[in-house]
């Protein structure tokens, strides 16, 4: 894993803001940062929600789940999802 792929919840699990870059957008419709503050379901553990705020738009995140080996964001029904490249804040 790059420094870009590390989940930042390891480094600070208390961290409540962070920017982020889109990379890419998932078939199933999840959105994958660069670097993610949003901890992914697992082990029976729920995966974190919250928003993702960009220039001219906001996403509610239902959920993060674990997907081709990187975390990927879950929108709410109904969410716009910002652009791959999108800079946003999670």
């Amino acid at each position: 894993m790059s420094d870009a792929d590390q989940p930042l919840f390891r480094a600070d699990p208390y961290r409540r803001e962070a920017p982020g870059t889109v990379v890419a957008h998932m078939p199933e419709g999840g959105v994958v940062l660069d670097r993610s503050l949003f901890y992914a379901t697992g082990g029976g553990q729920p995966g974190d929600s919250g928003r993702l705020v960009w220039d001219g738009g906001e996403m509610a995140v239902a959920t993060a789940e674990r997907a081709e080996g990187r975390i990927a964001l879950i929108p709410a029904a109904g969410a716009v999802v910002p652009d791959v490249g999108a800079r946003v804040t999670q």
